[in-house]
């Protein structure tokens, strides 16, 4: 059976250079390699940033993915 843990982090600080978020990323997986398997780095989408935005308009109202983004989200296989 294969367990999958996810954990997701949004940087605010959009001057932070790429390789600089790399290289931190680099050091702290080798320190936690028995915890920290592979790591992913992505910029936001449109589609995430519209979402966002409707969702604080709405306010508690559910705003729905598009079905191709719970497709890619989708862990099936």
């Amino acid at each position: 059976m294969f367990l999958q843990n996810v954990f997701q982090h949004q940087l605010h600080n959009t001057a932070l250079a790429w390789d600089v978020l790399y290289n931190t990323m680099e050091e702290i997986k080798a320190k936690y390699e028995i915890l920290i398997e592979d790591y992913s780095i992505n910029e936001t989408s449109l589609e995430e940033v519209f979402l966002s935005f409707a969702r604080k308009q709405y306010g508690q109202r559910k705003v729905e993915e598009s079905k191709l983004m719970r497709v890619l989200k989708c862990n099936c296989k």
